[in-house]
């Protein structure tokens, strides 16, 4: 029975990758573009995301950070962002609508999940954000933590790098920066590889063998 509803738990994580969360031409990404979805916590690591675009305005000057959410920890990042003088590069856009995030991805070239073990040993789920920023052609650069490690296959459909590295973050970010083709070939994979898992069709299928199972 414990097998049984442990595939239940997984197959519930279906998005619709082809009807809402899916590229469109009519909406112009811009290339330097980083999107960040979550909330506002520590094992989110939004502090060391900081810290890598810090590190990339020294090269990148059009390089730019939207962070979707909030939380407890938006204080401390609005601060460290006037720190390292990153006002003009970071916005805040606080909580979105689910209707709003398409476009948001949309706008966006690459989706960053720099996650993290939090002082109290919690760290990311399965982040289903990062399946909806796949769908949606974002390239997307995370931490190699747990569950995300089932979503990415490094340098395939997207890029892995070490928890709490802000260098390792900005190199990885920096790497699809510099070389588009690169990027628009992990943001394809990316969302193809996504579409054979997580897609709402592929979903029900995984469902109906469930049940079948169970008669």
């Amino acid at each position: 029975m414990k097998y049984i509803e442990k595939k239940i738990h997984i197959c519930t994580m279906g998005v619709d990758l082809k009807e809402r969360l899916h590229p469109k031409n009519e909406i112009s990404r811009d290339d330097y573009r980083i999107i960040f979805v979550g909330r506002l916590v520590e094992k989110k690591g939004v502090t060391h995301l900081l810290g890598a675009i810090k590190i990339l305005t020294n090269k990148y000057k059009k390089v730019n950070l939207i962070l979707i959410g909030d939380g407890p920890e938006r204080s401390f990042l609005e601060n460290e962002c006037k720190n390292l003088k990153l006002e003009k590069h970071v916005k805040f856009y606080g909580s979105m609508s689910q209707d709003k995030l398409p476009e948001l991805y949309l706008s966006a070239s690459i989706f960053a999940m720099p996650s993290i073990i939090d002082s109290k040993n919690d760290q990311e789920g399965l982040g289903l954000v990062a399946v909806e920023a796949m769908g949606c052609g974002c390239a997307v650069v995370a931490s190699s933590l747990g569950a995300i490690n089932d979503i990415i296959e490094d340098g395939i459909n997207g890029i892995m790098v070490k928890p709490g590295d802000k260098n390792a973050l900005a190199d990885a970010i920096s790497s699809l920066l510099s070389n588009k083709d690169k990027k628009s070939q992990i943001a394809l994979n990316g969302r193809n590889s996504v579409i054979e898992k997580f897609d709402w069709d592929v979903i029900v299928a995984k469902y109906a063998g469930i049940i079948r199972s169970l008669d």
